[in-house]
């Protein structure tokens, strides 16, 4: 796996720390992995190396980014 969505993952694994910069490759490599096994159990997750949904939401969280909110009072 590679692309886009790799390169913003390893760019975020180094942004918390989990990736040296320079380390990024562009692909989805055993480097990857273990960087994201690492996050996973420092986060209580199963430590599966892959970015699941709930390894994502929990990334989302650790970079702080906002989610949205459903407005109960919003109409259809």
């Amino acid at each position: 796996m590679n692309g886009s969505a790799v390169r913003w993952l390893q760019a975020r694994l180094t942004d918390l720390g989990y990736m040296r910069p320079g380390d990024a490759s562009g692909e989805f490599d055993l480097q990857t992995a273990e960087a994201i096994r690492n996050f996973q159990e420092q986060r209580g997750l199963a430590t599966t190396g892959e970015v699941g949904p709930e390894t994502l939401i929990i990334l989302y969280q650790a970079l702080r980014y906002g989610a949205p909110r459903l407005n109960a009072g919003a109409a259809s």
